[in-house]
């Protein structure tokens, strides 16, 4: 692995009103029991919200690292700063294991920068004591952008220049009319760049990577990135072009559920930007 320097939509539970309690209450249990018919038990809030995985379909499940101390700070820190997560990352890294504990995880990949790979581990952790078969990979291809010269400095807080922020948003608006733009400086990348990889890491080395010709990949895949590199998926996969990035937005240790239809290839989402198990983080002491 090539060193690298030191370095919403969201998804909401409708909560059912007296009337029609017992009604729903049967339907989450029916989609409960479908659930568990693939591999799958019920522990959280966004799994009951999941049709069952129909056949010749993969579900991915692509998450956000957990938050680290230069998220709170506003610093970018790209591909090409490796920042650990912070205590809370880390606690909610654990809150997304536990809202997917019920998943029968195939594989779990993730970005080889160490916030993803953290994030990635908890999960795997959590899967892995029920499902010693469960793969864990690690990929560059799902390494967060290279912001070139912006890796480093402040886009928002105290540090933050009126300079920066207009430098960063002339740029930012020319890549989404233009994605062979790249970022200025030292390995600066663009948006096509990083779709041609991400594409490549997760459509050629993940899903294909257990397909014996009759499109039995891997039925549950979790895939733990970055912000920009996820916004850029998605676009891609949903809408057919990673110039739409900006469409999307992503939390720390959200979660984003796509079926993939093995036979033509084509992506449904079912979720996106998912964070209420954040929701379960206990408030800070005053």
């Amino acid at each position: 692995m090539a060193m690298v320097k030191p370095t919403t939509r969201t998804a909401t539970v409708t909560r059912p009103t007296s009337t029609r309690r017992v009604g729903l209450a049967f339907m989450a249990f029916v989609r409960s029991l479908a659930l568990m018919s693939s591999s799958t038990v019920v522990t959280g809030l966004l799994l009951p919200q999941l049709p069952p995985l129909a056949p010749h379909h993969a579900r991915i499940f692509l998450i956000r690292h957990g938050e680290t101390d230069w998220n709170l700070q506003g610093k970018m820190q790209g591909g090409g700063f490796d920042i650990p997560l912070n205590d809370n990352g880390l606690q909610q890294a654990q809150l997304m294991a536990q809202e997917l504990q019920g998943v029968h995880f195939d594989v779990i990949a993730s970005s080889h920068l160490q916030r993803a790979r953290q994030t990635a581990d908890a999960l795997f952790q959590s899967n892995h004591q029920n499902n010693p078969n469960c793969q864990r990979l690690i990929s560059n291809g799902f390494g967060e952008m290279r912001f070139g010269d912006f890796e480093g400095l402040a886009l928002r807080g105290p540090h933050c220049t009126p300079e920066t922020t207009q430098s960063f948003q002339k740029i930012n608006n020319q890549m989404k009319l233009d994605k062979t733009v790249q970022w200025p400086g030292v390995d600066g990348e663009s948006i096509g760049q990083v779709e041609d990889r991400v594409r490549k890491a997760l459509l050629e080395d993940v899903l294909s990577d257990n397909d014996d010709g009759e499109n039995n990949v891997q039925k549950n895949i979790g895939i733990v990135a970055h912000g920009r590199l996820n916004n850029i998926l998605l676009a891609s996969l949903l809408k057919g072009d990673g110039q739409y990035f900006y469409e999307y937005h992503q939390e720390n240790c959200c979660i984003n559920v796509l079926d993939q239809n093995q036979q033509d290839g084509s992506f449904q989402p079912l979720m996106i930007n998912y964070n209420d198990h954040m929701k379960k983080q206990p408030e800070p002491e005053k």
